[in-house]
């Protein structure tokens, strides 16, 4: 990352703000898909929930009005200090800082909320993600839930759910982009493997979208490389999957570089680093 004197003041803000990574009306997504009435035939508050990725957003605190136990999980220790701070005096919310593919949890939840990490991890390895969730942190009780918020369509992320061991209790929209995926695990099917693998292979081609289409991409670069510059090596490494990786090496990104710095007429090249808009429109370049 090029140095900055104000990298740490933007990431202090970021975190003493609300940011919202799948949709700001938070209340409308809390009312509609995530209240207990609607989740479980028995409303019962007495619940455990888990907010997998939780950042800042003020989703776990309003989970906390409604079942008995609330825990967010962020892999950020400043940002997990903040909300323990934010949120002292609520006593059923806590947040812990844990690296969900390093640690294991020593509780498991009724209600498993993951608002498109498994989509942010699909460049990463999914599949033990979402075998730490049906494993590890997933209530081995039938009334047991897994809420994912994707913007993965139903043909990919429904088929790789059920080669996971779930079972889909529903899917609905989210707004014009997203969908609500719930699931939970299934009495009759272990996670199959060469499935998990062959629908992850079909990723692109069963989502029907191209670079600038996949929002996922999009907020993922937006995300990451914020107001920030970043070397070349590090935009790389944020725009492209470690799939597209293999086949489009960085000495590859390197020669477009220059090409598109030329096209841009670029007076004080030449450029080492991108920031997020500049990455965007380099990838308009590539359509």
């Amino acid at each position: 990352m090029m140095p900055d004197d104000d990298d740490d003041d933007d990431e202090n803000h970021r975190i003493e703000g609300n940011f919202e990574w799948v949709t700001k009306d938070v209340h409308g997504l809390m009312k509609t898909f995530l209240r207990p009435d609607i989740l479980f035939e028995d409303p019962d508050h007495s619940r455990n929930v888990v907010d997998i990725g939780c950042g800042t957003s003020t989703l776990p605190s309003l989970l906390a009005k409604s079942y008995t136990n609330v825990v967010g999980i962020d892999v950020n220790p400043k940002i997990v200090k903040e909300m323990n701070m934010r949120y002292e005096k609520v006593k059923n919310l806590r947040f812990i800082c844990m690296d969900i593919y390093e640690s294991r949890c020593d509780e498991t939840y009724d209600l498993v909320i993951d608002k498109s990490t498994l989509d942010y991890l699909m460049s990463a390895d999914p599949l033990v993600y979402l075998e730490k969730i049906r494993s590890n942190l997933l209530s081995k009780r039938k009334c047991g839930r897994y809420v994912t918020i994707s913007f993965y369509k139903p043909s990919f992320m429904e088929d790789l759910l059920e080669a996971s061991g779930f079972e889909l209790v529903r899917t609905t929209t989210l707004g014009d982009e997203q969908y609500v995926y719930i699931s939970k695990r299934s009495e009759t099917r272990e996670p199959n493997e060469e499935k998990q693998k062959r629908v992850l292979s079909e990723i692109f081609i069963r989502n029907d979208r191209s670079m600038l289409d996949d929002k996922v991409r999009m907020c993922r670069i937006r995300e990451k490389m914020n107001s920030s510059s970043c070397s070349l090596l590090e935009t790389y490494n944020i725009i492209f999957s470690d799939t597209e990786r293999e086949e489009y090496k960085y000495e590859d990104f390197l020669r477009d570089t220059r090409i598109y710095f030329q096209k841009k007429k670029a007076e004080s090249g030449p450029y080492h680093f991108m920031n997020a808009d500049m990455a965007l429109d380099f990838l308009r370049t590539m359509q």
